[in-house]
């Protein structure tokens, strides 16, 4: 009998509490929804589309081979020094030949015009680590005997090099091999992307023999290959590489028209994170630049993925009529350590969006 009592003595409090309840005027919505979708961006063919062989301003015997087979966008920088017949002078051509002293047969110059980057790589420079150099020498039959003597910008001339072998590149426009082909002599050329003169000399050195065969029919071909990866070095603190505009829709990035458009979700946001998920990342000692009206964001690279992060002040900034529209521009800023390459298949294969969500709404 007591506890029928006490429910009913309970239920008439709630019944007087519930005649004094008064419906909520603002409602506070709070949450962090996590968006991802896949991409196909291929920043790859981006990058290496900004290399235009107009770029590099050759001679008509200069070629550059795209290396198609390589990890790391490569080209050969193939010189044609010398191929011809050479005329021979007071060399009797019924026996081998053995002169006392050096005898020329051919000498000219070869002028190598710098790869301009420019426009989009502005002070970087290619890192020699990778760069090999070789110097091949043939012709009709055995040039055993047949020397070459190379200058370089005018310095002092290198040792001479002997040969009997062609590269095979001659006539080509692509290349389907991973390193420089089989053969010929390491010449250690430096490729700094300055301007290159190479001096070079035929002969045939004081009691070195040259072949009756040769005499007969005497041709040479001289040939320099560089091989050139577009791997990089920064020449200095604040180097910087450009991202490419299209990654992000035109205009605001969260849709306004105008400064005063009413965007409640861009109201809602306190924080947002983005992050561009890539299959590699090809740099070193550099960081993410973000860059828009009023603001200015850098983050570290420091994983296969491009990131920033808006912080609660950076988004009133964004939501200052003043500040928009918002379009970021990206860049990647380097440090006077910094490496780039240039990945032949490079992705941005998924973007993410993370957000805080702390917005009160009045009823």
């Amino acid at each position: 009998m007591r506890k029928i009592l006490y429910i009913i003595f309970l239920a008439l409090v709630l019944l007087s509490l519930a005649c004094n309840l008064q419906m909520p005027n603002t409602v506070q919505v709070k949450g962090s929804p996590d968006f991802r979708f896949s991409a196909d961006f291929d920043i790859g063919k981006h990058l290496k589309g900004l290399f235009n062989k107009d770029n590099f301003n050759t001679e008509k015997n200069i070629e550059l081979l795209d290396c198609e087979k390589t990890e790391i966008v490569t080209y050969i920088v193939y010189m044609k020094l010398f191929d011809e017949k050479i005329t021979l002078t007071g060399i009797d051509d019924t026996k081998d030949f053995q002169p006392s002293v050096d005898t020329d047969l051919a000498s000219g110059k070869l002028e190598v015009q710098p790869l301009d980057f420019s426009e989009f790589l502005k002070g970087f420079s290619f890192d020699q680590r990778f760069i090999v150099s070789k110097l091949y020498l043939s012709g009709n039959s055995s040039t055993e005997g047949i020397s070459v003597e190379l200058k370089v910008n005018n310095g002092t001339a290198l040792p001479p090099y002997k040969g009997n072998r062609a590269s095979g590149l001659k006539e080509k426009t692509s290349y389907d091999k991973t390193a420089l082909p089989e053969g010929g002599t390491d010449i250690g050329l430096k490729f700094n992307g300055e301007k290159t003169d190479i001096n070079y000399r035929i002969y045939v050195k004081a009691h070195d023999t040259v072949k009756q065969q040769w005499i007969k029919n005497p041709s040479v071909l001289v040939e320099i290959t560089v091989w050139l990866p577009f791997n990089f070095t920064a020449d200095y603190a604040g180097a910087e590489v450009k991202l490419p505009d299209d990654l992000f829709p035109e205009g605001d990035l969260f849709g306004r028209e105008s400064p005063d458009s009413d965007n409640t979700v861009t109201k809602m946001l306190e924080s947002l994170s983005f992050a561009m998920e890539m299959n590699k990342n090809p740099f070193t000692h550099a960081k993410l630049s973000v860059k828009s009206k009023g603001i200015n964001i850098e983050n570290p690279i420091t994983s296969d993925s491009l990131e920033f992060a808006i912080d609660e002040q950076n988004m009133k900034i964004i939501n200052t009529p003043a500040n928009i529209p918002f379009a970021p521009k990206l860049k990647l800023v380097f440090d006077n350590s910094g490496r780039l390459s240039f990945p032949r298949n490079f992705f941005i294969t998924k973007i993410a969006f993370k957000a805080k969500l702390n917005h009160t709404i009045d009823l």
